[in-house]
């Protein structure tokens, strides 16, 4: 999601009509839809900018880190693995057959050594039903209403 600014003041300078209000909404229905993790992306140094709007920044991805937290989600990536699954991984990948062929894949070590296919392709990413109101906020091109808040 890219806020662009930690504030509607900000934002509505430099014509984004998204809202912290609906930012928060979609995080909270992004986050019961199943998805682990959110990022956001903001700009500093934009026209009109003070310090007190760098703040809004932290602000606004600790509040959205909050929602993540009150549904049980960790948030981040995945751990990268120990010394000893790295350590096994490595003799898993440098097994060969007696052609001198690779014995297992780089997807059969991932199957064994439980590497998750989204920790393996980074593109991969849950998908969720929207509505159209709920595409346009993703899109930035949001209607001019007031959203529920969010407990």
């Amino acid at each position: 999601m890219a806020p662009e600014a930690g504030n509607d003041r900000l934002r509505k300078i430099i014509n984004k009509s998204l809202t912290n209000q609906e930012i928060l909404y979609m995080s909270n229905e992004v986050y019961k839809a199943g998805w682990n993790l959110i990022k956001l992306y903001y700009m500093i140094g934009l026209p009109g900018e003070k310090d007190q709007d760098v703040e809004d920044i932290i602000d606004l991805s600790v509040l959205v880190a909050a929602l993540a937290r009150a549904r049980g989600k960790k948030g981040g990536r995945q751990k990268m693995l120990d010394k000893e699954k790295t350590e096994r991984l490595y003799k898993l990948y440098d097994e060969t057959n007696a052609d001198g062929s690779r014995k297992y894949a780089i997807k059969e070590i991932c199957e064994m050594m439980g590497i998750s296919r989204s920790r393996r392709e980074c593109s991969h990413s849950p998908r969720i039903d929207t509505s159209p109101e709920v595409t346009r906020i993703l899109l930035g091109s949001s209607p001019r209403k007031q959203w529920p808040t969010v407990p």
